[in-house]
């Protein structure tokens, strides 16, 4: 049996700024049923980076986010800039949250963070044996990170001990084989 796509039929932009576009769309399911305000939210894409430096030391942060108003346990990550490939993106975010730059990039996966009403794609970056290189350049909004560097055999124990997590984060680190045993999870892609 073949499955079925809904159908476009009408996009309407009810907010829009440089940061996002918030769509109401009606569309048509595939049993013909149609929705008339189905509210769909476009972001531009991220990439996240699992980083380890030469001593074998996962690159972590806390962060301060305000829509949950929480301290989070994070790993370095940001927008991609128009045109920008994942790892020209992640090589640039990582030198200015962390100060950590050169090592090996590789993408190893992409994570839809909530694909039923967002468009985004995270992309998640392996990187190894970077290494301290200069002063991180934050954001007005960045101000609060910390950087933490963790040891790999820690990774686990020092993840699950703290109460508040991106979901983002566990998935990569997960796609990273740092969960488990330490070993990477290959994906084609």
């Amino acid at each position: 049996m073949t499955r079925k796509k809904w159908q476009l039929l009408k996009r309407k932009t009810v907010y829009s700024s440089p940061f996002l576009k918030v769509f109401e769309d009606k569309v048509r399911l595939p049993s013909g049923k149609i929705i008339e305000d189905y509210t769909v939210v476009e972001k531009s894409d991220v990439v996240m980076i699992v980083a380890t430096d030469k001593d074998n030391n996962l690159i972590a942060e806390t962060e301060y986010k305000y829509a949950v108003n929480k301290f989070l346990f994070n790993l370095p990550a940001g927008h991609m800039n128009e045109g920008e490939d994942p790892i020209t993106a992640a090589t640039r975010e990582l030198l200015e949250e962390t100060g950590f730059g050169k090592g090996i990039f590789k993408q190893i996966g992409i994570l839809h963070e909530y694909p039923t009403k967002d468009t985004h794609r995270v992309y998640v970056i392996r990187a190894k044996n970077v290494e301290k290189i200069q002063k991180p350049k934050l954001e007005d909004t960045e101000e609060s990170i910390k950087i933490i560097l963790i040891q790999l055999t820690d990774v686990k124990k020092e993840v699950f001990k703290r109460k508040y997590h991106a979901s983002t984060v566990l998935s990569a680190l997960v796609l990273a084989g740092l969960l488990k045993e330490n070993k990477e999870v290959e994906l084609h892609i």
